[in-house]
Formats: C-alpha cells, structure tokens, sequence
C-alpha cells in the first residue's frame, strides 16, 4: 500500500492507494500514522477513495488514528466504500468517529 500527503496550513489528507486495508497492510498504515503525529500534523483526513475491503486489522488501526488525532486536532475518514463501510457500522465506529463522503466536505470541518 502507497501514501500519497496533501499538506495544508490546518489540515492534511493521507490518501491510501490499494485495494486492501488488513494484516498485511495495517501495520506500515500504522507507522506511518504515528510519523505523521511526531511531526506536527494534529488533523487528518483520511482517504479511503481506492480501499474497496477492510478486516479487523484495518479498523484497529482506524481506531488508533482517531485516538491519536482527535487529542489535540481532527480525524476524519472519506470516500468508503459500501463494503468498509458496512463494517464501521457494524463495530459502530460511524458513533465516534467523524466520517464525510468527499474530502471537500471535510475540510469545511477546518474552516
């Protein structure tokens, strides 16, 4: 799985680029996260236009990203698909976690 970074003055979009978000992809999604924490960005849109299937391991790391960002700024999740989003309603997560169809929509969030 690829990252590609959008920086803005109040925000930035991670967008994923791979069909999967599961156990083999989840832990370098992980770490890059908490790069992306240790260098300042507080809020972050995560893209997920080109995730088409989710497992427990992607949604852990989904949780941990709205831990993380939602100290001290933001985490927002966009573009999901039906399939991943079925799952994040079923564990519940659309209750805590902030979720927007597009990018542009979530970045009306940062004023």
């Amino acid at each position: 799985m690829n990252f590609e970074l959008d920086q803005h003055d109040t925000y930035s979009t991670l967008k994923l680029s791979g069909r999967a978000l599961d156990a083999t992809t989840a832990p370098d999604l992980k770490r890059h996260l908490h790069t992306l924490h240790e260098k300042g960005i507080n809020n972050l849109i995560l893209d997920l236009s080109d995730v088409e299937y989710m497992n427990s391991s992607g949604l852990s790391v989904v949780i941990i990203a709205n831990r993380l960002f939602g100290r001290k700024g933001a985490f927002v999740l966009t573009h999901i698909s039906a399939h991943v989003m079925k799952l994040i309603t079923l564990a519940q997560l659309d209750e805590i976690i902030t979720i927007k169809s597009t990018n542009e929509e979530a970045v009306n969030l940062f004023g």
